[in-house]
């Protein structure tokens, strides 16, 4: 998934994403996150892979949220 960057990333904000990104990897194990600035385009790059497709799909949707709130909020 890409979240469109409408703001600037601050430290502060790249460490509320770190976080976010601690916070999910603890919480489910056996999946596997990657969350990342675009080095090409202004947008976030979210990446949820999983055995589960319907977990992966419902952490990612929960994810992307926060992430959309947090950077464009």
């Amino acid at each position: 998934t890409n979240i469109k960057i409408t703001k600037n990333i601050t430290k502060k904000v790249k460490d509320k994403l770190d976080a976010i990104s601690l916070k999910f990897k603890k919480q489910h194990k056996g999946i596997r996150f990657l969350i990342r600035k675009s080095g090409t385009e202004p947008v976030i790059r979210i990446l949820v892979e999983g055995k589960d497709l319907n977990k992966v799909k419902n952490i990612s949707s929960i994810l992307n949220y926060e992430i959309k709130n947090l950077i464009n909020g």
